[in-house]
């Protein structure tokens, strides 16, 4: 009997290993061949069969992740070629955009605001969506004053220094500043290098596509500057001011 319930858990653990094999091989397979097809269809002369393929085959939460992969290799960002949505946000620092891909947030800017509209497609439309409905909950209580015990779900879309960078800025704490040295040191640190450039750090920081919510703003000069925010350093005394942050060592370059 003993034989037996053996035999039995090694035919299960056997039959279940194959299946996890087999399902990783049609992964890889569905991935290898939507990549070659998307970078394929953007080497022809026009990029209207790239365009075609990347929205047939993002359709598919499933395939979503394969689409941003294949549109890395082709050079061209994911969320310039699916169809994105927008909607307004009146704040007390004047109007904000918000941007989804239909599933999360990709974009969130000061109307006028540097690289405005960054990450937007030429085709969206206006539509509310519960991602904004929920960022606008997040600026509601933002801007009331209060931290936000929540954040929304956020698609990212930039190269592996601008995310890691990124990622950096979602640690700064409610009402707390960093310095672009501090961010440099970290990247520096993490990667194994000597030393990394803090205006390579500003233009990651600069090009941050979700303003408030990745606060860009926490980040001062080293000497305590406030300089470097796309949104305008009026807005970045006010966004500090409303986190009741200590800006006694800053001052306005």
């Amino acid at each position: 009997m003993r034989r037996i319930n053996s035999v039995k858990s090694r035919v299960g653990s056997l039959l279940s290993f194959t299946k996890r094999s087999f399902a990783k091989v049609l992964n890889f397979l569905k991935y290898a061949n939507i990549c070659l097809i998307i970078i394929y269809a953007n080497r022809g002369p026009t990029t209207r069969a790239f365009h075609f393929w990347v929205r047939l085959f993002a359709k598919n939460s499933t395939n979503r992740l394969f689409c941003k992969r294949a549109c890395f290799f082709a050079h061209c960002p994911f969320n310039t070629i699916v169809m994105n949505y927008i909607c307004e946000y009146e704040s007390p620092l004047g109007a904000i955009t918000m941007a989804s891909d239909g599933e999360a947030l990709t974009g969130l800017w000061f109307d006028g605001q540097k690289y405005f509209a960054s990450t937007l497609s030429a085709d969206y439309r206006r539509k509310m969506l519960p991602v904004f409905e929920r960022t606008s909950e997040w600026l509601d209580c933002y801007f009331g004053g209060s931290e936000p015990g929540f954040m929304p779900e956020l698609h990212l879309s930039g190269t592996p220094f601008h995310l890691a960078v990124w990622e950096i800025l979602k640690t700064i704490p409610y009402g707390k500043t960093i310095t672009y040295k501090d961010i440099a040191l970290d990247i520096a640190r993490h990667r194994g290098m000597a030393a990394m450039s803090s205006q390579a750090v500003g233009g990651a920081v600069g090009h941050n596509p979700v303003s408030i919510i990745i606060p860009c703003h926490r980040v001062v000069g080293c000497n305590g500057s406030l300089t470097g925010y796309a949104g305008g350093i009026d807005r970045k005394i006010r966004l500090l001011e409303t986190e009741h942050a200590d800006m006694s060592g800053l001052f306005l370059p």
